[in-house]
Protein backbone atom coordinates (compact mmCIF):
# COMPACT_ATOMS: atom_id res chain seq x y z
CA UNK A 1 0.00 0.00 0.00
CA UNK A 2 1.33 3.28 -0.80
CA UNK A 3 -0.16 6.51 0.95
CA UNK A 4 0.48 10.09 -0.22
CA UNK A 5 3.75 10.72 -1.73
CA UNK A 6 4.40 13.00 -5.14
CA UNK A 7 2.29 11.66 -8.17
CA UNK A 8 5.70 10.57 -10.28
CA UNK A 9 7.28 8.64 -7.66
CA UNK A 10 3.85 6.46 -7.33
CA UNK A 11 3.81 6.15 -10.96
CA UNK A 12 6.92 5.24 -11.00
CA UNK A 13 6.80 2.72 -8.27
CA UNK A 14 3.46 1.39 -9.95
CA UNK A 15 4.41 1.62 -14.26
CA UNK A 16 7.31 0.44 -16.24
CA UNK A 17 9.02 3.38 -15.91
CA UNK A 18 12.29 4.04 -17.76
CA UNK A 19 15.03 6.13 -16.01
CA UNK A 20 17.36 7.80 -17.71
CA UNK A 21 21.11 7.65 -16.52
CA UNK A 22 21.66 10.48 -14.80
CA UNK A 23 24.80 12.19 -17.28
CA UNK A 24 23.70 15.48 -16.07
CA UNK A 25 25.44 18.33 -17.56
CA UNK A 26 25.85 20.47 -14.26
CA UNK A 27 26.35 23.66 -16.52
CA UNK A 28 23.22 23.02 -18.55
CA UNK A 29 21.08 25.66 -16.79
CA UNK A 30 23.24 28.10 -16.62
CA UNK A 31 24.03 27.86 -20.40
CA UNK A 32 20.29 28.35 -20.94
CA UNK A 33 19.51 30.90 -18.70
CA UNK A 34 18.70 33.82 -21.25
CA UNK A 35 16.34 31.73 -22.52
CA UNK A 36 12.45 32.35 -21.95
CA UNK A 37 10.42 29.10 -21.06
CA UNK A 38 8.78 29.91 -24.21
CA UNK A 39 12.18 30.06 -25.98
CA UNK A 40 12.70 26.72 -24.22
CA UNK A 41 9.99 24.68 -24.90
CA UNK A 42 10.00 26.16 -28.37
CA UNK A 43 13.96 24.54 -28.62
CA UNK A 44 12.54 20.91 -27.33
CA UNK A 45 9.58 21.00 -29.96
CA UNK A 46 11.99 21.63 -32.61
CA UNK A 47 13.76 18.22 -31.34
CA UNK A 48 10.59 15.81 -29.84
CA UNK A 49 7.65 17.34 -31.88
CA UNK A 50 5.79 14.63 -30.07
CA UNK A 51 6.43 15.52 -26.50
CA UNK A 52 3.73 16.20 -24.09
CA UNK A 53 5.71 18.02 -20.94
CA UNK A 54 4.33 21.24 -18.61
CA UNK A 55 5.66 24.07 -20.76
CA UNK A 56 5.70 26.50 -17.55
CA UNK A 57 7.99 23.53 -15.12
CA UNK A 58 10.81 25.30 -16.26
CA UNK A 59 13.14 22.66 -14.61
CA UNK A 60 11.34 19.49 -16.24
CA UNK A 61 11.66 21.16 -19.70
CA UNK A 62 14.97 21.83 -19.29
CA UNK A 63 16.09 18.59 -18.59
CA UNK A 64 13.37 16.98 -21.22
CA UNK A 65 15.45 19.76 -23.34
CA UNK A 66 19.32 18.50 -22.42
CA UNK A 67 17.96 14.55 -22.72
CA UNK A 68 16.44 15.58 -26.12
CA UNK A 69 19.86 16.89 -27.26
CA UNK A 70 21.75 13.72 -26.04
CA UNK A 71 19.32 12.14 -28.68
CA UNK A 72 17.04 10.50 -25.57
CA UNK A 73 13.87 11.87 -26.58
CA UNK A 74 10.95 11.20 -23.89
CA UNK A 75 7.82 10.78 -26.48
CA UNK A 76 9.56 7.87 -27.75
CA UNK A 77 9.50 6.45 -24.32
CA UNK A 78 7.03 3.74 -25.02
CA UNK A 79 6.58 2.38 -21.31
CA UNK A 80 5.89 4.36 -18.95
CA UNK A 81 1.84 3.95 -19.03
CA UNK A 82 1.81 -0.31 -18.74
CA UNK A 83 1.06 -0.91 -15.26
CA UNK A 84 3.66 -3.42 -13.46
CA UNK A 85 0.85 -4.76 -10.95
CA UNK A 86 -2.99 -4.94 -10.56
CA UNK A 87 -3.49 -1.29 -8.66
CA UNK A 88 -6.64 0.60 -6.91
CA UNK A 89 -5.63 4.10 -7.20
CA UNK A 90 -8.29 6.20 -4.80
CA UNK A 91 -7.74 9.93 -5.17
CA UNK A 92 -9.14 12.09 -1.76
CA UNK A 93 -11.05 15.47 -3.32
CA UNK A 94 -12.11 18.48 -1.24
CA UNK A 95 -13.94 21.01 -2.62
CA UNK A 96 -12.76 24.07 -3.82
CA UNK A 97 -13.91 26.21 -0.87
CA UNK A 98 -12.89 23.95 1.65
CA UNK A 99 -10.21 23.18 0.35
CA UNK A 100 -8.98 27.26 0.43
CA UNK A 101 -10.51 27.51 3.71
CA UNK A 102 -7.89 24.91 5.21
CA UNK A 103 -5.08 26.46 3.10
CA UNK A 104 -5.53 29.69 4.79
CA UNK A 105 -6.29 28.10 8.23
CA UNK A 106 -2.81 25.90 7.45
CA UNK A 107 -1.11 29.41 6.35
CA UNK A 108 -1.80 31.23 9.71
CA UNK A 109 -0.50 28.16 11.82
CA UNK A 110 2.82 28.09 9.61
CA UNK A 111 3.25 31.73 10.19
CA UNK A 112 2.69 31.52 14.18
CA UNK A 113 5.05 28.71 14.19
CA UNK A 114 7.81 30.73 12.78
CA UNK A 115 7.66 30.38 8.85
CA UNK A 116 9.32 34.10 8.31
CA UNK A 117 12.12 33.25 10.90
CA UNK A 118 12.70 30.08 9.18
CA UNK A 119 13.67 32.08 6.11
CA UNK A 120 15.44 35.11 7.80
CA UNK A 121 17.56 31.91 9.02
CA UNK A 122 18.17 30.95 5.45
CA UNK A 123 19.14 33.93 4.57
CA UNK A 124 21.44 34.65 6.34
CA UNK A 125 23.33 31.80 5.00
CA UNK A 126 22.03 33.14 1.49
CA UNK A 127 20.00 30.03 1.03
CA UNK A 128 17.15 31.10 -0.90
CA UNK A 129 14.47 27.99 -1.57
CA UNK A 130 12.27 28.40 -4.67
CA UNK A 131 9.01 26.58 -3.17
CA UNK A 132 5.66 28.18 -2.55
CA UNK A 133 6.15 29.95 0.43
CA UNK A 134 9.66 30.42 0.78
CA UNK A 135 9.82 32.40 -2.54
CA UNK A 136 7.20 34.73 -1.45
CA UNK A 137 8.07 35.45 2.08
CA UNK A 138 11.60 36.23 0.69
CA UNK A 139 9.71 39.07 -1.44
CA UNK A 140 7.96 40.21 1.78
CA UNK A 141 11.28 40.41 3.09
CA UNK A 142 12.84 42.33 0.27
CA UNK A 143 10.19 44.54 0.94
CA UNK A 144 9.08 43.96 -2.50
CA UNK A 145 5.35 42.84 -1.58
CA UNK A 146 2.97 43.81 1.54
CA UNK A 147 2.42 40.82 4.41
CA UNK A 148 -1.32 40.79 2.73
CA UNK A 149 0.14 40.07 -0.43
CA UNK A 150 2.46 37.42 0.83
CA UNK A 151 -0.43 35.69 1.89
CA UNK A 152 -2.49 36.04 -1.10
CA UNK A 153 -0.05 34.91 -3.15
CA UNK A 154 1.18 31.46 -1.04
CA UNK A 155 -2.80 30.23 -0.97
CA UNK A 156 -3.47 31.03 -4.44
CA UNK A 157 -0.26 29.29 -5.62
CA UNK A 158 -1.03 26.05 -3.05
CA UNK A 159 -4.61 26.02 -4.68
CA UNK A 160 -3.21 25.84 -8.00
CA UNK A 161 -0.42 23.41 -7.18
CA UNK A 162 -3.79 20.91 -5.38
CA UNK A 163 -5.33 21.55 -8.69
CA UNK A 164 -2.42 20.83 -11.13
CA UNK A 165 -2.14 17.79 -8.88
CA UNK A 166 -5.37 16.71 -9.47
CA UNK A 167 -5.15 16.89 -13.27
CA UNK A 168 -1.93 15.06 -13.09
CA UNK A 169 -3.53 12.40 -11.15
CA UNK A 170 -6.55 11.93 -13.43
CA UNK A 171 -4.51 12.01 -16.68
CA UNK A 172 -1.73 9.78 -15.68
CA UNK A 173 -3.51 6.83 -13.57
CA UNK A 174 -7.10 5.11 -13.74
CA UNK A 175 -8.13 7.04 -10.83
CA UNK A 176 -11.30 6.48 -8.08
CA UNK A 177 -12.01 9.80 -6.78
CA UNK A 178 -13.65 9.91 -3.34
CA UNK A 179 -14.67 12.91 -1.52
CA UNK A 180 -12.64 13.18 1.64
CA UNK A 181 -15.54 14.87 3.79
CA UNK A 182 -18.39 12.45 2.40
CA UNK A 183 -19.98 10.71 5.76
CA UNK A 184 -20.27 7.76 3.81
CA UNK A 185 -16.32 7.71 2.79
CA UNK A 186 -15.11 4.75 4.09
CA UNK A 187 -18.27 2.57 2.94
CA UNK A 188 -17.28 4.09 -0.37
CA UNK A 189 -13.86 3.18 0.10
CA UNK A 190 -14.42 -0.44 1.18
CA UNK A 191 -16.49 -1.54 -1.53
CA UNK A 192 -14.19 -0.26 -4.32
CA UNK A 193 -11.27 -2.13 -2.31
CA UNK A 194 -13.42 -5.41 -1.96
CA UNK A 195 -14.54 -5.00 -5.82
CA UNK A 196 -11.23 -4.54 -6.67
CA UNK A 197 -9.79 -7.53 -4.32
CA UNK A 198 -12.44 -10.06 -5.88
CA UNK A 199 -12.11 -9.42 -9.50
Amino acid sequence: MIVGGTGLYIKAALYDYEFVDENKDQFFEKKHEHLSNEQLYKELLALDPNITIDQYNRRRVLRTLEQAKLGSLRSKKTNKDQLLYDALVIYLDLDRDILETRLNARLDKQLKEGFIKEVEELRVDDIHINAIGYKEIDQYLDEKISYEDMKIQIVRKSRRLAKKQKTWFKNQMQVQILDALSPTLYKEAEILVSKFLTN
